[in-house]
């Protein structure tokens, strides 16, 4: 009788040993499978997030370099050239003819790149070509500029009789209908060469609310953040008025090519950073963690359903 009961309990054993032995196989191979699609999926989430904020750098970079473009070819223009030597000489006066014709010109280059603006100084009058109009500085300064970030005619002159250089920056402009727009403008001294020997200055101008028609395609929910921010620390354009990363500074922001993990309003949140290769600004995709791990999340999920049904 023992040695039957002795029997039985290797019988059990054995059995015990090989139903182990056969689970725990197929587990170990889908743990390994597991193990190993993670990284790819990892990877395929960091190329194809990468892929985005590259798509958004050249989109913004391609509109940067076409005002860049644009300026440089009408400073070249020898009606533009024309018209500063003419002021140079203070002959303007006599030269009606000569300031139509540029105004044309300056509605077909304009015609030819919709949404941006020309505008040209001209230092030794102190008179604005602008919008089909040729005016004194006086009354462009009345009727285009917002008197709040102009608060009087010498902040203006400040700005639009400085020295230009490959420069950028950010101008407000009022519409015919009197509301403010915001600008980015791209900005040269007249004539080309010598800055200290210039008496004019051109800007070439996009519509901010163009940016930011393409910051908001590039957003990966509505509660993400994309935004542009320069080497000053300061948000040129943002798809929000609240960051909620008011303490993230610009050389805070690897470019490496990574995603980086960070906190907004209390929540984990994904960053991802391009640097504009036209200037010194970063292109910025702050979005939920939980967003940007779906396809991680989604895959785990169906790990583990299938190892409780083969368990099962």
């Amino acid at each position: 009788m023992k040695k039957i009961i002795d029997f039985n309990n290797q019988v059990i054993k054995i059995w015990l040993l090989t139903y182990v032995v056969v689970l725990f196989i197929p587990l170990a191979v889908n743990y390994f499978l597991f193990i190993e699609t993670k990284g790819i999926i990892d990877e395929e989430i960091e190329n194809s997030r990468a892929a985005l904020i590259e798509g958004m750098k050249k989109e913004i970079d391609e509109e940067l370099f076409l005002l860049k473009q644009t300026n440089v070819l009408m400073g070249q223009d020898t009606k533009t050239l024309a018209l500063v030597s003419d002021d140079r000489k203070d002959l303007l006066k006599t030269k009606k003819f000569s300031i139509i014709k540029y105004l044309e010109s300056i509605r077909n280059v304009v015609g030819n790149f919709k949404g941006k603006l020309i505008l040209l100084h001209l230092g030794h009058s102190d008179s604005v070509l602008f919008n089909d109009t040729y005016s004194e500085g006086a009354f462009f300064y009345e009727y285009y500029l917002s008197k709040e970030t102009y608060p009087d005619y010498g902040s203006w002159l400040n700005l639009i009789e400085g020295k230009y250089k490959n420069d950028y920056f950010k101008i407000n402009i009022k519409t015919r209908m009197g509301e403010v727009e915001n600008y980015i403008a791209y900005g040269s001294s007249l004539p080309f060469g010598s800055l200290e020997n210039t008496s004019a200055t051109l800007l070439t101008l996009i519509n901010q609310k163009d940016l930011l028609g393409i910051l908001n395609q590039y957003k990966l929910s509505e509660e993400s953040l994309v935004f542009i921010m320069d080497d000053k620390n300061r948000i040129v354009v943002s798809t929000t008025k609240e960051s909620g990363l008011e303490s993230l500074e610009y050389d805070d922001l690897s470019t490496d090519g990574y995603s980086r993990f960070g906190q907004r309003k209390g929540e984990e949140t994904v960053i991802l950073v391009a640097e504009s290769d036209q200037l010194s600004w970063k292109y910025v995709v702050v979005s939920d963690k939980d967003v940007y791990m779906e396809n991680n999340n989604r895959y785990k999920k169906v790990v583990v359903i299938s190892v409780l049904l083969y368990i099962a």
